[in-house]
């Protein structure tokens, strides 16, 4: 049954609705709140990772230069071959080497090797020459220009 009554928008009338420029305030306000709460721990997040491939960079270095310490106790290494300045010597390029991080990025590894002395013979006939080492590490993201190097010494022997 239904009656012919009118409906009454009295209770609609008073009530006063939400305006979309209340929403927007309100959006605004919650989203200025929450960025930076978002935003620090993401940008700590990706300082903590690029200091990570750092650490895991040294750590390539240190091998590489084992690697040719080990090659120079195995004569592999000419003293002779090796020049007396380092705008003289060559780059040597290495295979490739790749960081144990989140991302399995590739390394590229080269060295150099020069030596600023002439050898010096010792009493007992043997030479030995202070040979310096420079390692690049280049990380795929970085530029060449902004590739880790580290520096090295050891002492040859010539047989």
């Amino acid at each position: 049954m239904k009656s012919n009554k009118p409906i009454k928008f009295s209770y609609y009338k008073n009530k006063r609705a939400f305006l979309l420029i209340e929403i927007l305030v309100a959006f605004l306000i919650i989203s200025m709140v929450t960025v930076p709460l978002i935003r620090n721990p993401i940008y700590f997040f990706k300082h903590q990772i690029k200091s990570l491939e750092k650490l895991e960079c040294e750590r390539i270095a240190d091998l590489t230069f084992l690697d040719i310490k080990l090659e120079s106790f195995k004569d592999h290494i000419n003293i002779n071959d090796i020049s007396l300045l380092e705008v003289d010597a060559k780059k040597i390029n290495l295979n490739p080497y790749f960081l144990d991080t989140f991302n399995k990025k590739a390394v590229k590894r080269s060295y150099k090797l020069y030596s600023r002395k002439k050898p010096k013979e010792t009493l007992d006939g043997k030479i030995y020459k202070l040979v310096h080492v420079k390692i690049y590490l280049q990380p795929q993201d970085i530029k060449e220009k902004d590739a880790y190097v580290y520096r090295y010494k050891m002492i040859c022997k010539k047989k």
